[in-house]
């Protein structure tokens, strides 16, 4: 049986700034590498160059990870995924590695991962294996399991996972190397939690909506019995019935366009998150010895085109993300000015109120549930503006940032 991975001993000279990458055919076949990579995996030139991926691949790995990564891969998708690997001595090695499509073949760029997250993702990757191998599962009939069980992690799906994944783990580099956090993750990082924001506080004024929508209705009835289907206050009743029916279907579409923010903007995240890292392993092979001229200016002439690349999506994505950010700052608006309606009907119902000789006690206790409601709805609005000033600051900067460095000609992840 082979060693599980949480008990693997981790090679000492893999350190925290240490990127590397490697090119590969369709088939997985390495065709080039840097220093960095030969010297952590223990393997010359020689056994490298030509050699299938695998040739680092720990025995402990469950196969389900694998399948996940040519189907993503090979549907010309990047994927972001841990990985413990083995060197030639037989220790283990732990990297997040994003792998995407280029040209001919794949190119997989990888850091050391060091977050507090690796230790549930070794265990988790142990039960996996054991999994496998005590039932005798295929990779397609385990990677369902490890869907499953990365999503009960707190993730909505894998694409969710691997954007905050590598951004975790940058983050915990930066931190130990004591550098600033890029500024497009920090950017964007705050307008997920935003966005997240906005449809939590979306939901909450959902369900004040559903608590309350008998309030108008028992308004419009205490007017009737007071002065008759066609008074004044039933008039005002059935006005502010409608303004609230017209309010509960502008925050569905709000919410609706909320919780399909998040994705998008997690994207965002991902492609700036790989831009960091390509452009990382770009710089460090640049300062390398000991390969052949040649051979080096390839390498990095690749990695500028894909720079060049991921730069453009998330150029793309960013702007994607203002949009969205224009959206809601447009339908807040909207819905702000129909909370004034709602405030401004209730005060016209009260003054048509204190003209009636009748007694209005029970429309009086209506009207103060009323203006309960409209306090707890003026109030969650309030949040809900916040966050969206937010975005529009943070998504506009962002717009702004990249245009002034496309202009200048230099990267757009800088330092915060």
């Amino acid at each position: 049986m082979s060693q599980t991975l949480s008990a693997a001993k981790e090679t000492a000279i893999f350190l925290p700034d240490h990127v590397f990458f490697s090119r590969t055919d369709q088939r997985g076949v390495i065709q080039s590498a840097n220093n960095i990579f030969r010297r952590i995996s223990g393997y010359g030139w020689d056994e490298i160059i030509g050699a299938p991926h695998k040739l680092v691949r720990h025995p402990g790995m469950p196969r389900a990870v694998f399948r996940l990564l040519w189907s993503r891969v090979r549907a010309g998708t990047p994927l972001g995924v841990y990985m413990v690997n083995q060197t030639k001595a037989g220790e283990a090695y732990t990297v997040f590695a994003v792998t995407m499509p280029f040209e001919d073949g794949y190119i997989s760029v990888r850091l050391k991962s060091i977050s507090d997250q690796v230790p549930r993702i070794k265990a988790l990757y142990d039960d996996i294996a054991a999994r496998e191998n005590a039932e005798g599962l295929a990779p397609d009939d385990s990677l369902p399991a490890l869907l499953t069980d990365i999503d009960a992690m707190g993730h909505a799906d894998y694409d969710a996972f691997m954007a905050d994944a590598l951004e975790r783990e940058i983050v915990a580099r930066d931190e130990h190397l004591e550098r600033l956090k890029p500024r497009d993750l920090v950017a964007l990082s705050a307008i997920q939690g935003a966005v997240e924001t906005i449809a939590d506080v979306g939901r909450k004024l959902d369900a004040l909506l559903v608590q309350t929508n008998q309030i108008p209705d028992n308004m419009r009835l205490q007017a009737m019995r007071l002065e008759g289907r066609d008074g004044p206050i039933g008039v005002i009743s059935a006005n502010y019935q409608t303004m609230t029916e017209t309010f509960t279907r502008s925050l569905k579409d709000f919410l609706h366009a909320a919780e399909h923010a998040v994705g998008p903007v997690r994207e965002a995240k991902f492609l700036a998150a790989t831009n960091v890292l390509l452009q990382d392993v770009a710089h460090s092979l640049s300062g390398e010895t000991g390969q052949r001229p040649e051979k080096k200016n390839a390498d990095l002439q690749a990695l500028n085109r894909l720079v060049a690349v991921y730069d453009a999506k998330t150029t793309q994505a960013v702007k994607s993300v203002a949009q969205r950010a224009e959206y809601f700052e447009r339908v807040s608006k909207d819905m702000r000015r129909m909370v004034f309606g709602l405030e401004m009907t209730r005060t016209m119902c009260n003054i048509e109120r204190s003209k009636s000789s009748s007694d209005t006690d029970a429309l009086d206790g209506v009207v103060e549930r009323l203006q309960h409601a409209e306090a707890q709805l003026s109030d969650l609005m309030a949040d809900v503006e916040g966050a969206v000033r937010d975005i529009m600051y943070r998504a506009h900067g962002l717009l702004r940032g990249r245009r002034d460095a496309a202009k200048l000609g230099v990267a757009t992840i800088a330092a915060a």
